[in-house]
């Protein structure tokens, strides 16, 4: 097991997700993870799976080996959470992260997660999309995330750390 004991990346984590929404082509919401999986699938020789058998406390897993990349999401978890244990399994994947056998939630001081967790929300909830869709006046965080396709509780996090909140 490895654990970063340095400050977490996070300019990094943030311009790798806007990196990869600009090679994708993606500018309106919601993100097609679909079509980011698609993007670095042959980059990464990245496979990703549906898991039934994780228990109710396990989001998700990624296994690097060689050249091959798997990630695995509970597939009993809601769409929004599993977007995002994706899109944050993706930034694991992406910014080189070691294998970790612990488990680690948003609270987490790891600055691997960290890192991963800015990744999963920069990618899914663009800064820069949801600036705009604020000031066209979508107010209301829970239809932007209905917009994003993220759980109200994604978009209060990412409002508050985006200080949009004397905006909405």
């Amino acid at each position: 097991m490895e654990i970063s004991t340095s400050e977490p990346n996070i300019e990094n984590a943030k311009n790798l997700a806007k990196k990869i929404l600009s090679e994708v082509g993606l500018k309106t919401p919601p993100i097609l993870l679909r079509k980011i999986v698609a993007h670095l699938k042959p980059i990464y020789n990245l496979e990703i799976y549906a898991r039934e058998d994780f228990g109710e406390f396990l989001s998700g897993i990624r296994v690097t080996e060689g050249e091959l990349s798997t990630i695995g999401y509970n597939q009993k978890h809601s769409i929004h959470r599993k977007r995002f244990t994706v899109a944050h399994e993706i930034g694991h994947v992406v910014m080189s992260h070691p294998n970790i056998t612990t488990f680690t939630n948003l609270e987490s001081n790891d600055p691997f997660e960290t890192e991963a967790n800015q990744f999963a929300a920069e990618l899914l909830m663009p800064f820069v999309m949801l600036k705009n869709d604020i000031k066209n006046g979508i107010k209301n965080p829970r239809l932007l995330a209905d917009r994003y396709n993220v759980s109200e509780e994604a978009m209060w996090w990412r409002i508050l750390e985006c200080k949009l909140l004397n905006k909405i």
